[in-house]
């Protein structure tokens, strides 16, 4: 949940586009990417320790209010979460 919500934080900064024309990013990034984040978007609540649940509930907030900013941005990842 930490390296989605790094993500998260990263891609309000930028766009789909932008990341693509870097050299050293490509479409497979890109693939990884939306896994990681639908991966953690389902996740919040699951396989949690008490002691543990407050601060993924957190990281899971920064995933999910960043999603609903930059979602139209990058639109191969809000495919891949809305399929």
């Amino acid at each position: 949940m930490m390296a989605s919500s790094i993500c998260a934080l990263i891609l309000d900064s930028t766009s789909e586009e932008a990341l693509l024309y870097h050299p050293n990013f490509g479409r497979g990034n890109l693939i990884s990417l939306s896994h990681l984040i639908m991966r953690s978007l389902a996740k919040c609540g699951q396989d949690m320790v008490p002691d543990d649940a407050e601060a993924e509930a957190d990281l899971h907030e920064i995933v999910t209010s960043g999603y609903s900013r930059w979602a139209d941005r990058f639109p191969h990842i809000k495919e891949a979460v809305e399929r």
